[in-house]
């Protein structure tokens, strides 16, 4: 009988192991993926501002 309550916990163990794991794997993975698009965003408008600013220095010359 205290083997067959020690295997249960035993697994209900495990499984909350792995499913905690793989919540903190998929929470990793998000956060990297938006802070990459908000990166790429930024470098865009940064892009943009650049050739906005040149363009209208040329005309202002």
């Amino acid at each position: 009988m205290v083997v067959v309550v020690v295997v249960i916990v035993f697994t209900v163990c495990m499984i909350g192991v792995v499913l905690f794991v793989d919540v903190i794997i998929y929470i990793i993975i998000t956060t990297t993926t938006i802070i990459i698009i908000i990166i790429i965003i930024i470098i865009i408008i940064i892009i943009i501002v650049i050739s906005v600013v040149a363009s209208v220095g040329r005309v202002t010359q």
